[in-house]
């Protein structure tokens, strides 16, 4: 058949590299986070603080009863997967696969960053406390009364 061995060889090595990329990317995860975290909190509001705690990133915020923590692995896995299938390519240059790894990360990176600032707006939005004019179940609002239909939708006396 046409590609077998280049189909074998492709998944020889993303089996090896899958293995291989997680427990390289262990070392890594430290500082990553601490970027992130660095460059996502400037995206939050003041209220609002991230740290960077190993390989977790640890939300914290006035109505949160204790930190909320994401796991970074878990994070950063696209990026596990994204770096094996380039580096398990076949038939691609040593050069191209550098600038795939490069540009990939950098975009990968870019998208982390917002990744981590808009859970923790919601995290903050999700404990924060109802105020009475924004509370839909308010003691001081009016029940609204259900909208009549149309004259046109209603039932005529020889439905039924």
């Amino acid at each position: 058949m046409l590609g077998t061995a280049r189909l074998l060889s492709f998944s020889f090595r993303a089996l090896v590299l899958l293995i291989l990329v997680p427990m390289l990317w262990i070392s890594v995860a430290e500082p990553y986070n601490n970027g992130l975290v660095a460059l996502a909190g400037a995206l939050l509001p003041d209220e609002l603080s991230l740290e960077a705690l190993g390989s977790h990133i640890l939300i914290d915020g006035p109505g949160l009863a204790s930190p909320v923590s994401v796991d970074g692995l878990t994070l950063h896995f696209g990026i596990i997967l994204l770096a094996v299938l380039v580096l398990a390519a076949v038939g691609i240059s040593a050069r191209a696969r550098v600038g795939w790894l490069l540009a990939m990360g950098a975009g990968a990176f870019a998208l982390h960053i917002v990744e981590v600032a808009l859970p923790a707006r919601g995290v903050a939005w999700a404990s924060a406390e109802p105020t009475a004019s924004l509370s839909p179940l308010a003691p001081d609002r009016e029940t609204p009364s259900p909208t009549p239909l149309p004259n046109d939708l209603l039932p005529g006396p020889d439905a039924g």
